[in-house]
């Protein structure tokens, strides 16, 4: 059965980062159950920032629940507002509203405390950098921008060799998106010129040869 805390964690509102915090100062379980999920990886998946930052310093986990072999908090915070994932009706409805995927607060947060940026999905080999490029038609650049400024590999690959380049390409293919809001399969559909933006990012990340040398390099914009 879920438990409070991971209750409190399945939703981004507001009020509920202060049960998450009133619980973690009582001493609950941070682990939670796995048949509901554990509450770093429910508050990271739903962009509940405040709640992060509780779990956090309450000294919750940043890894995976399976001892690194499955879908890690990170992974899950590059997915914040694929609203298919989500059974709550008030995070639902925000998260329809919203414009693009991903929290970068809540990845620059989990960084900061130790989560690996390479981390995989064992069985596919997913890392978040893959991840957040198979949603590249509606991903926030801002994600990219964060996993690669702390050292996401552009050259790892998938369980099918393909990079993050090779996954972004594959949504080149997919039917143009115009609405104003979130899509039920985002992964089946594109913004225009979003998974553009997303290649020009990363071919020109590689091109420069570090995170570092593309962001100190001058440019017009």
């Amino acid at each position: 059965t879920i438990q409070l805390l991971e209750y409190a964690c399945s939703s981004s509102r507001p009020a509920n980062a202060e049960v998450v915090r009133l619980l973690c100062a009582a001493g609950v379980n941070l682990e939670g159950s796995p048949s509901a999920g554990r509450p770093m990886e429910l508050a990271s998946k739903h962009g509940a920032e405040a709640a992060v930052r509780h779990l956090l310093r309450a000294g919750a986990s940043v890894a995976s629940a399976l001892g690194g072999r499955g879908l890690t908090p990170l992974h899950n915070a590059v997915m914040t507002n694929n609203w298919r994932l989500y059974a709550e009706p008030w995070s639902i409805a925000q998260a329809k509203q919203a414009w693009s995927i991903g929290h970068e607060g809540v990845i620059r947060m989990l960084i900061a405390h130790g989560a690996e940026v390479d981390a995989r999905i064992s069985e596919i080999q997913i890392t978040p950098l893959h991840l957040a490029a198979m949603m590249s038609g509606f991903i926030s650049l801002d994600v990219i921008k964060e996993l690669l400024k702390h050292g996401a590999s552009l050259d790892a690959v998938d369980e099918n060799g393909r990079n993050a380049e090779g996954l972004a390409r594959i949504i080149l293919s997919k039917p143009i998106y115009t609405g104003d809001d979130i899509p039920e399969n985002p992964h089946a559909k594109r913004r225009p010129g979003a998974v553009e933006a997303v290649l020009d990012l990363l071919t020109s990340v590689r091109a420069a040869g570090s995170w570092k040398r593309y962001a100190n390099a001058p440019r017009l914009d």
